[in-house]
């Protein structure tokens, strides 16, 4: 699900995110072929903490209580251009989920057939 206060107070979400993937210790923590290899789904995670996570309101104050979220992200990826934002989902804080690979090593997995 996106969240549409998230998207519209922030246009360039999915190229923000994208990028933040792209950076170290960003990669996805989840990936699953599909399709013969021909496309793949990726989890990535923005952490309320990191400066993305920041820029989105990720951390926030109300009233004096700090409230803080990650966003998972689930991507769809093929070899007919970048990976597209599916969904967004805000967790509270605490999974410790690590990168298994970059982003480019993933899409690299992709059959070209």
């Amino acid at each position: 699900m996106y969240y549409s206060h998230l998207m519209s107070a922030h246009p360039q979400l999915e190229q923000d995110a994208l990028v933040h993937a792209n950076n170290a210790g960003n990669g996805p923590f989840y990936v699953q072929s599909y399709d013969k290899g021909r496309k793949l789904f990726l989890a990535t995670k923005v952490s309320g903490a990191s400066n993305l996570g920041q820029r989105w309101g990720l951390r926030y104050n109300h009233d004096g209580v700090v409230s803080l979220h990650d966003a998972r992200l689930s991507w769809r990826v093929d070899a007919n251009g970048p990976p597209k934002l599916l969904s967004l989902e805000l967790w509270p804080p605490g999974s410790n989920v690590q990168e298994i690979m970059t982003l480019e090593q993933a899409m690299s997995r992709l059959s070209r057939v």
